[in-house]
């Protein structure tokens, strides 16, 4: 077990030894004669029970004000557990693709798979290693083993295009990464492209239609 504020918890830990000491100090009677004692036998022990610097007698109070101030002191000095987490490298690719602006999911494809991404970034062990991939016409490597604030400043700044996405070249460029750093392969894309055999994990945004764009359009003056 470790200790946040370890100093916390030892001062208090001197309320222990101020509880003892207020049972040894109790207050001392002065002596006065009286003509009997047969109405104070009763008393007597009561009356021993207050003189300063005796031994400790049994007191459940005393008891129950000890365990409070050690619980006092156990909380002060914030204990925690140090656990084992696991640390995975990643490599990630993000498809930034013109599809991913359709709005069949809420806000837009690409806004959610920002969210799930930057989610994925920020529950990660310390010391996991990141690249990005930006998955486009030409694709390119935007981080190469990089610490996650890196990767979450270039996902944040992204933004889709107006094109397509090459997907041959992505996925060649997606493994040579994996041999270079290993780690899981993760792709954020709205499943109209083509893995073929690449092993990665796939997230897929889109609605129940099919992607529709004008790619052509023409005029002619009358």
């Amino acid at each position: 077990m470790h200790f946040a504020q370890p100093l916390l918890g030892l001062l208090a830990l001197l309320a222990v030894p101020v509880i003892l000491l207020m049972y040894l100090l109790k207050q001392k009677y002065k002596e006065k004669q009286v003509p009997s004692l047969y109405l104070w036998e009763k008393v007597l022990t009561q009356t021993k029970a207050q003189e300063p610097w005796q031994k400790l007698r049994k007191n459940l109070l005393m008891f129950l004000q000890i365990a409070a101030a050690l619980l006092l002191a156990l909380a002060l000095s914030g204990p925690y557990l140090m656990g084992k987490i696991q640390v995975r490298d990643y490599i990630i690719g993000l498809d930034c693709s013109l599809s991913m602006q359709a709005t069949d999911v809420e806000k837009s494809r690409f806004d959610a798979a920002k969210a799930d991404l930057t989610e994925l970034l920020e529950n990660t062990a310390p010391g996991s290693r990141f690249s990005l991939v930006m998955l486009t016409d030409t694709p390119t490597l935007a981080v190469s083993g990089g610490e996650k604030d890196v990767v979450l400043r270039m996902v944040e700044n992204a933004s889709p295009t107006a094109g397509g996405v090459n997907w041959e070249e992505a996925k060649s460029l997606l493994s040579a990464e994996q041999e270079a750093l290993g780690g899981e392969i993760v792709v954020y894309t709205d499943g109209y492209g083509n893995l073929g055999t690449l092993s990665a994990t796939e997230q897929v945004y889109a609605g129940d239609g099919e992607n529709t764009a004008v790619t052509l359009l023409s005029h002619t003056a009358q």
